[in-house]
Parts: C-alpha cells; structure tokens; sequence
C-alpha cells in the first residue's frame, strides 16, 4: 500500500507528459522481465507455470511471482490514471470518489466474497472473474486507488503541510485494522489482503511520514533508500524460497516464523548493499538494471 501511494506520489510531476509516463512505464516494465528471468527456476519448481498460456495470462494479468503482482500493478495504474486525468479530464473529486468505489469492490471481492455464497447472479460474476484474474488484489482494484492518492496528496501537498497529523490517529486505525482481521478470521473468511481500514491506515503513515519535518540530507538519503528498497522488494522472496531450501538440505525441516523472518531481512539487506557496492565497480555496472 505504501509503495503504491509513494509511487503515485512522485507520479504526479509525470502525469502531464506520455513522453515521461512511457518512460516510467518502460523501466518498471523491465524491472519486471528482469525479476521474473530472476525468478524462473523457482517459477518451474513451485509449479508456477503449469502450462504456457496460463503462464502468460499470469505474466500480464496476475504478476509472474508472488510480490511481483506490483509490478503488473503498478504498470495498470500509471496507464489508468494518466487517462483518467488527460484523456476523460476527470475532476478531483470525482476521481476521489471512483478510486474509492473501486476499492470498495475490491475488498468485497477479496475479503467478504462469503456474504455472496447465497447469490447465484454475483457467483457466477465472481467465476468468471476469477477465472481471468484470480484476485481483485491488482492495478485495478488495489493498485489504482492507492496510486491516486498519493498523485492527490502530492498534488494538494501545500495545503496538507500546513497541518498536522499526529501518531494517535495512526494508532488508532492500526489497532482497529487489527481488530477487523481478527473478526474476518472469526468469521471464516482467511483472505484478508484487502480491507477497508487499510486505506486509512496507509493514507496516515504517509501522511505522518512523509510531513514530518526533519533534518539531513533528504535527497541523498532519498535516492539510497530508493535502490536498496527496490532491492529488498525484489529479492526478499528469493532470499526466503533459497533459505527454506538450504535449511532442508542441511537437515532443519521447519525455522520458526520469527527466526524466519529475520533471517530472511538481514541476508536481503546484505545482499541489496552488496549489489549496490559490486554495481559501483566498472565490471559490474550491469547489476544497475536491478533498481
């Protein structure tokens, strides 16, 4: 959620000119063949192909691998927005007002299809849905509501500085985030990707992070932490299917979650660094296609 809204947030000095979204567009389109060739053997083991036309259906609908869905919709959303805002002239209100609707579907779609179980006319819109797509957690539905508001935040930012959002609201939300996955659970319904807390809840940790004043240099900090966190995205499920596959071959069945999940950051950071330093060298400036 966080990185849809930042996108969109530096989206918005681009959305006036096809020449800079093609361009953006095209780089994140990159990224993603790179990352999936990246991905391929553990594509073939976990049995993500099945057969070519689904595999392919997948690489332009779904995501070729688990975290590289945001590639896809990332891709979804520029290309939506930026005919929403130059080709139909959508106001910003009304493009508030869509995004929000479709979000909204999104989340039924996802996290309560169960209320649905009873209504033969939407199961079979549902079928046929996911037949296609699998999940409404995409540039549509997830992606482009997201996107938007952080292209508005960005866009009304003189007016947002001016105030301030405190750490109390964004608890606030959190724990009622929490407590909204608890009762889904409770209620049967596992999937819980989408929800509708969420949107607030990211909307205020940007908010809070994004205003917050500080000191440093921004622009320097900002550029790192852009390679190393595209860096982390992309090779954090390599890390973790390669970790799991060692840890069998040395005789470890089973890591606990917690040690899993720090194991899998630490050994992510460090390679992120490591690619960095290597792409600095002369003989490894290919490794910059990788952020």
């Amino acid at each position: 959620t966080i990185f849809f809204i930042a996108s969109g947030f530096f989206f918005e000095s681009k959305v006036k000119s096809w020449e800079k979204v093609s361009a953006y567009i095209k780089r994140l389109f990159c990224l993603y063949f790179i990352y999936t060739i990246i991905y391929m053997p553990q594509i073939i083991l976990e049995n993500y192909t099945e057969n070519g036309q689904v595999f392919i259906r997948r690489f332009f609908l779904k995501g070729s691998y688990k975290q590289l869905w945001f590639f896809v919709g990332l891709i979804t959303a520029s290309l939506l927005l930026y005919f929403l805002v130059n080709k139909l002239k959508v106001d910003d209100g009304k493009l508030l007002l869509f995004v929000s609707c479709l979000y909204i579907i999104g989340v039924l779609g996802n996290t309560y299809t169960q209320f649905f179980s009873n209504m033969p006319m939407f199961q079979k819109i549902l079928k046929i849905y996911f037949e296609n797509f699998e999940t409404t957690r995409n540039g549509l539905f997830f992606g482009l509501p997201f996107f938007s508001i952080g292209y508005l935040i960005k866009k009304y930012s003189y007016k947002i500085h001016k105030h301030s959002y405190g750490i109390w609201l964004l608890v606030f939300f959190c724990v009622m985030v929490v407590e909204t996955g608890y009762s889904v659970k409770k209620w049967g319904m596992f999937d819980r990707d989408m929800m509708f807390l969420l949107l607030p809840v990211a909307v205020c940790l940007f908010l809070f992070i994004s205003f917050k004043n500080g000191k440093g240099n921004h622009s320097v900090i900002a550029l790192k932490s852009r390679k190393v966190s595209t860096l982390i995205f992309g090779f954090h499920c390599f890390v973790g299917f390669w970790l799991d596959m060692v840890c069998r071959k040395i005789g470890i069945k089973h890591l606990q979650s917690l040690q899993r999940y720090i194991m899998i950051v630490m050994l992510t950071i460090i390679l992120s660094f490591l690619i960095i330093k290597l792409s600095e060298m002369r003989k490894f400036t290919w490794l910059q296609y990788l952020y």
